[in-house]
């Protein structure tokens, strides 16, 4: 039996088959190390975009999981004049008085504390209302109000501490405003008038054994921001931080012996006697919003200021920082951030557009996309955010 001869097709001969050969490998060997590296990521294979991945890199693929929406209140806005959240519920400040409302929108409670330009603050256990621009302000503990004050001047800036101390700055004939404390009784324990500098913020420490004063020179031709640093009776402790050519629009106590001045482009920790510690500038980003984690760690959103062509077309980068003031992860989104919300190890990231959900190392754990623009996310919970958006409050499990 004659076995016909074979020939070799030359097409897979030579120069031209080992290169097809290689590049066969090649693609393998990516393919196999990419594969390797989403499983150690937790990434779903199934959910990669090629196009997106092509685009951001290996390195830089995040799998996004998206936060689930689980109801939606409707409001309107020229008759809810200030919201927030307070004990898992959502607040809202009215003309007529103050209201707590459950996830769905149902009234819980409601008290006759009214205001015309009304501000919520909360911290720990207490909640503050205050008519800015006037003068009524009231503590509320739960859904009682536990005392309240009308000032003898107009509100320029309140703050309330998680131990239930007030602060208030407040406008004065003849000074430049006035710095008022309160204990938790209502009862006052300094004020002090301000003749040369504008005071802008003050603040209680947290267990009520220190006040700091934020105040601003701008007589001359250059700014002077500074901080003084009182006991509980407004007698001035030692120390003072001066800085020219900066502000300090938040002022964070990380417990009672150390402070974060957030500035407008870097922060400064100082300790309770006004020695810097450590100072962290950001080149140039100016930063949009800040929050703490108390005794644990400061972050701050950051965006491009026209200066670095790192975060061109508009990027911004979240920034968490130890108390050491070391970096303990990084996050980065398009747009730049509207505000920031931190509960326990999970900060919010909103910029309008979207929120995202970041834990403290940097890593994206959810993200909600809203129908219209979301301008502000609150915390109800660990694993519950509010997004206030034009004409709703969207009640969001983060993960």
């Amino acid at each position: 039996m004659e076995i016909p001869e074979q020939k070799t097709n030359p097409a897979l001969t030579g120069p031209k088959s080992s290169i097809i050969v290689f590049s066969l490998l090649l693609v393998l060997v990516v393919g196999l190390a990419g594969f390797v590296y989403f499983k150690s990521q937790d990434v779903d294979i199934r959910s990669i975009n090629v196009k997106d991945l092509v685009k951001r890199g290996f390195t830089s693929y995040r799998q996004e999981a998206y936060s689930q929406k689980l109801s939606e209140i409707a409001y309107d806005p020229k008759e809810w004049l200030s919201i927030n959240t307070y004990k898992g519920q959502i607040i809202k400040a009215t003309k007529e008085g103050l209201s707590g409302l459950d996830k769905s929108g149902a009234e819980l409670w409601k008290i006759p504390a009214g205001a015309i330009n009304p501000m919520i603050k909360t911290a720990g256990q207490y909640m503050l209302l205050a008519d800015m621009g006037n003068k009524d302000f009231y503590i509320i503990e739960g859904k009682e109000i536990k005392w309240n004050k009308k000032t003898d001047g107009n509100i320029i800036n309140i703050d309330i501490s998680e131990g239930g101390h007030v602060s208030v700055i407040k406008e004065a004939k003849g000074y430049k405003g006035v710095v008022t404390v309160y204990n938790l009784q209502g009862n006052e324990f300094f004020s002090r008038s301000v003749a040369e500098r504008y005071p802008v913020s003050s603040r209680v420490s947290p267990f009520g054994k220190q006040v700091t004063i934020y105040s601003m020179d701008v007589s001359g031709i250059r700014v002077n921001s500074a901080l003084e640093f009182t006991d509980m009776l407004g007698k001035p402790l030692s120390g003072k931080y001066s800085k020219d050519d900066n502000i300090f629009p938040s002022i964070w106590y990380l417990n009672d012996s150390y402070i974060a001045a957030v500035g407008d482009s870097g922060i400064v920790c100082l300790d309770k006697n006004g020695n810097e510690k450590w100072n962290r500038d950001f080149d140039g980003m100016k930063v949009c919003s800040s929050g703490i984690v108390p005794g644990k760690y400061i972050v701050a959103a950051v965006s491009d200021n026209n200066q670095s062509p790192v975060f061109s077309g508009g990027s911004s980068e979240v920034r968490i920082l130890n108390m050491s003031g070391q970096q303990n992860g990084t996050f980065q989104t398009e747009g730049e951030v509207r505000n920031l919300a931190v509960q326990n190890d999970t900060i919010a990231v909103n910029t309008g557009r979207e929120v995202n959900f970041v834990n403290m190392k940097g890593k994206q754990v959810g993200k909600y996309i809203p129908r219209t623009e979301a301008l502000k996310v609150f915390f109800l919970d660990r694993q519950e955010a509010a997004v206030l958006t034009r004409n709703s409050v969207d009640i969001v499990k983060v993960f």
